[in-house]
């Protein structure tokens, strides 16, 4: 395979981007980032030169096109460079801040949460990979374990109510 890089790449496995395209968003995983683009592991068909409008954080965004796809991983060239050396560093700032949360993907879906005295069907609003948002028509306390059982019911996991 001939080498595509033309700039030193910053690994970023564990980050999670929003990438918004064409009336679609999702969150995907960035496998590198360098002041040129980025690679995200991504499990949909993406098109090349296809727009993507990516929200590494609440503050941080980047767009760029899409250059080249291959087996569930896709090449993004921004429009511009940028100091990927830098945005990294604002990004840990971030994580390590009071109140930090990670990116959401807003739903609409039904889900259930299984309490001590019962499940109840609860209206699921947002997801991230560390967490979920509902609406709910009893109240439920900061601090209390529930099981949450997402749309499908082949997918629960147990968490704990901040």
């Amino acid at each position: 395979m001939a080498e595509r890089r033309s700039a030193d790449r910053h690994k970023a496995v564990c980050r999670i981007a929003c990438v918004l395209r064409a009336g679609d968003t999702g969150l995907w995983r960035v496998r590198n980032i360098s002041n040129a683009g980025m690679m995200h592991a991504a499990d949909v068909p993406v098109a090349i030169v296809e727009r993507l409008e990516i929200s590494l954080s609440e503050n941080v965004g980047l767009a760029g096109d899409v250059v080249w796809a291959e087996k569930g991983r896709c090449g993004i060239a921004f429009a511009a460079e940028i100091d990927a050396a830098a945005i990294l560093r604002s990004l840990a700032a971030e994580q390590r801040a009071e109140g930090y949360r990670a990116l959401r993907l807003p739903v609409e879906a039904e889900a259930i949460i299984t309490l001590g005295d019962g499940a109840r069907a609860i209206d699921l609003v947002d997801i991230s990979h560390t967490g979920a948002g509902f609406r709910c028509d009893v109240p439920v306390e900061p601090g209390i374990e529930l099981g949450l059982l997402l749309p499908g019911g082949e997918l629960g996991r147990q968490a704990l109510v901040r």
